[in-house]
């Protein structure tokens, strides 16, 4: 009984492992990492790297801030359109600090602040705050 009620738990943790949505980050390099957490793959992400999000929901927390030059890419943000993944939407604020410059953000639905400069916002809805300025954080 206890082997059928491990055999259970490993079938489901590989059924939530499996589920999570990947995060690939592909570094200048060409070298590709997958995270489940947009704050770790930014964190973890070297200075000029691609993040590309799949479709579905990503929270960003405020302590997470942009240092390194970075492009992050969804899937989309058009409520009609026809891919199986759905919309890319990112909650929380995007801080864009110093060292970040010439950053890019397309084709997300972004809910928050957006505080940015020398910074290009393509293909996205921005239902925020843009700030499109430095942004100083305390």
């Amino acid at each position: 009984m206890k082997k059928v009620l491990l055999t259970w738990m490993a079938i489901f943790a590989a059924i939530v492992a499996a589920d999570a949505q990947q995060i690939s980050v592909v570094a200048p390099n060409n070298a590709t990492t997958l995270y489940t957490d947009l704050n770790l793959a930014i964190q973890g992400a070297a200075a000029g790297s691609t993040i590309y999000l799949s479709g579905g929901g990503f929270q960003i927390n405020d302590s997470t801030k942009i240092t390194k030059k970075l492009t992050i890419i969804g899937i989309g943000h058009k409520p009609n359109n026809d891919n199986a993944d759905g919309n890319t939407v990112v909650s929380g604020n995007l801080f864009f600090e110093g060292g970040a410059n010439n950053s890019a953000v397309m084709g997300l639905y972004l809910s928050g602040e957006v505080a940015v400069n020398n910074f290009l916002l393509r293909y996205c809805n921005v239902m925020c705050n843009a700030n499109l300025f430095p942004h100083n954080s305390q």
